[in-house]
């Protein structure tokens, strides 16, 4: 069986992530090198595994978190 081609992201996707990693840093879920750390792999990121392996031990709330990240209130 052929596996699934991976789902490309853009800058909105590793901004929103960037933004999710650094929530969680000031709430004290992740060290500052631990945040440094997952901030540069989100740079790099390209695809949104990528993004999902630096955001699967975190505490997501809600589905739209992402979007939430992004969208000012």
């Amino acid at each position: 069986m052929t596996e699934p081609t991976p789902l490309r992201i853009g800058n909105a996707d590793r901004e929103a992530a960037a933004a999710l990693l650094r929530r969680a840093g000031d709430e004290g879920r992740l060290t500052v090198a631990e945040v440094a750390e997952r901030l540069a792999s989100a740079e790099r990121a390209r695809t949104q595994a990528d993004l999902d392996v630096l955001l699967a031990d975190l505490v997501i709330p809600g589905p739209t978190a992402v979007q939430a990240a992004v969208v000012p209130a």
